[in-house]
């Protein structure tokens, strides 16, 4: 099965497209009857392509402005193992508001991404 094809079979999971058998017991015996898919596999099939394509997922975006951010605070510490005394002082009480202002905006982004995934 190539991905286009397993994609196609999840998108018609996710639908409701896709039936499935069941045996159901009756009082003369038992007996095949065919359903929709139950709700919770159309969930777990729309999760899945959701992996596959996700859209607008803020905690990613979050995840690179921070990747972003951290590089940028590596440079400037890298710039300030080139200075000395009071400046480095100052540069590292800069960089070390800078980290926690991240880190806030980070955990925020985190949380809005949990309330919003339930």
């Amino acid at each position: 099965m190539t991905a286009d094809e397993a994609l196609k079979e999840l998108s018609a999971i996710a639908f409701g497209l896709v039936e499935e058998t069941v045996v159901v017991g009756t009082p003369i015996g038992a007996e095949t009857v065919d359903r929709p898919v139950d709700p919770r596999t159309r969930m777990s099939a729309i999760k899945e392509i959701l992996k596959r394509y996700p859209d607008n997922d803020r905690l990613l975006d979050a995840q690179i402005r921070r990747a972003e951010a951290e590089a940028v605070v590596s440079e400037a510490k890298a710039d300030a193992i080139q200075t000395t005394g009071a400046e480095q002082e100052r540069q590292d009480e800069q960089i070390d508001r800078l980290l926690a202002g991240i880190e806030t905006i980070a955990q925020e982004e985190r949380r809005k991404a949990d309330e919003e995934n339930g």
